[in-house]
């Protein structure tokens, strides 16, 4: 597979460290897993994360708004021009894959593998899927978990959970 492979890790540390964790790995190994480029995917506010002080690979830095609160009604107008921005960055580097970490700030990454039909995987690192998790899980190819789900929690529509 050419092209590259994307990691959306922002939001926290809880996403983020795994985020880097994982790019790491698949920059050591880029050949085996057949992609031209691996880039992290993150929120300017992360600049300063001992984490992506010194990458494995390229950030890839975005200001998406944080949902909920009173930004809701106009959040799709603040969301736009942000996300449109993404798809041509993400265009002109090939995307293939996503790997959505968890969190807000992974929406246009993942909505960017679903509308463009590439390749989406998921994780997750808590006993409780989070929400980008719950509601885009039908649409992922596989997603790997740190730990059990707790029991009231399932997740439908995966084609392959780990």
């Amino acid at each position: 597979m050419s092209g590259s492979v994307l990691i959306a890790a922002g939001g926290t540390g809880g996403h983020i460290s795994p985020g880097v964790a994982l790019a790491e790995v698949l920059a050591e190994k880029i050949s085996t897993f057949g992609f031209d480029a691996v880039y992290l995917h993150s929120l300017v506010r992360n600049k300063d994360n001992p984490d992506l002080l010194n990458p494995p690979c390229t950030v890839l830095w975005h200001n998406v708004p944080q949902l909920g609160g009173l930004r809701t009604i106009v959040y799709p107008f603040l969301f736009v021009f942000p996300f449109l921005k993404t798809i041509l960055l993400f265009r002109k580097l090939k995307v293939r894959a996503v790997i959505g970490m968890g969190g807000y700030s992974s929406l246009p990454s993942i909505l960017y593998a679903i509308l463009f039909r590439k390749q989406l995987y998921l994780c997750e690192q808590n006993c409780v899927p989070g929400k980008i998790t719950r509601i885009f899980s039908r649409f992922s190819k596989k997603i790997a978990f740190s730990f059990p789900l707790a029991e009231e929690y399932t997740l439908v529509g995966s084609s392959d959970v780990e």
